[in-house]
């Protein structure tokens, strides 16, 4: 995984820097819907096109669960932050996924990929009012982006722990 995070810095030449005891973080940032999500690089093991016709639909789950994706034999369910937020998506808009993993590989279908940003850990602005709901702990901070979009932090290990990964 650090293999992933080092091709990554090096192609687009950021890197994990301190300066006067300020810490930056790694986020890749992608779109689903209107809503713009921000993964840490310290869990991103790829991103891979991904669309309706090479998802594998799954009868008879939660609607958060897009399908599932053949990558190179890994069998990868992907799902959908926004439907896990109980925002509005489409599931024919999906066609990339962000294949992460913490204790098992897991893909957010997204219509975009916007950038890898390299955040302040001044510029992050903890998110309380979301927090005291079950459902939106996963989302931890938010940030500024360029033209007023702001990219809600996207909390693996909450994500992990939630009742949705187990």
């Amino acid at each position: 995984m650090s293999y992933v995070k080092e091709v990554i810095q090096n192609i687009l030449g950021k890197k994990e820097i301190k300066e006067d005891e300020n810490l930056y973080y790694s986020f890749l940032v992608a779109r689903e819907g209107s809503e713009y999500y921000a993964v840490s690089i310290e869990y991103l093991v790829e991103v891979s096109e991904a669309n309706i016709q090479n998802m594998v639909n799954i009868p008879l789950v939660d609607e958060w669960i897009l399908g599932l994706l053949n990558v190179r034999g890994n069998i990868i369910p992907v799902i959908s932050l926004s439907k896990i937020l109980n925002l509005s998506s489409s599931r024919e808009g999906i066609k990339y996924a962000i294949i992460v993993e913490k204790n098992f590989p897991v893909a957010f279908g997204v219509e975009e990929i916007k950038d890898l940003y390299q955040v302040s850990s001044k510029a992050l602005k903890p998110i309380f009012h979301l927090q005291e709901n079950k459902v939106l702990n996963i989302i931890s901070y938010e940030f500024d982006m360029e033209e007023k979009q702001v990219a809600s932090v996207v909390d693996i290990e909450a994500l992990y722990d939630s009742d949705f990964m187990k």
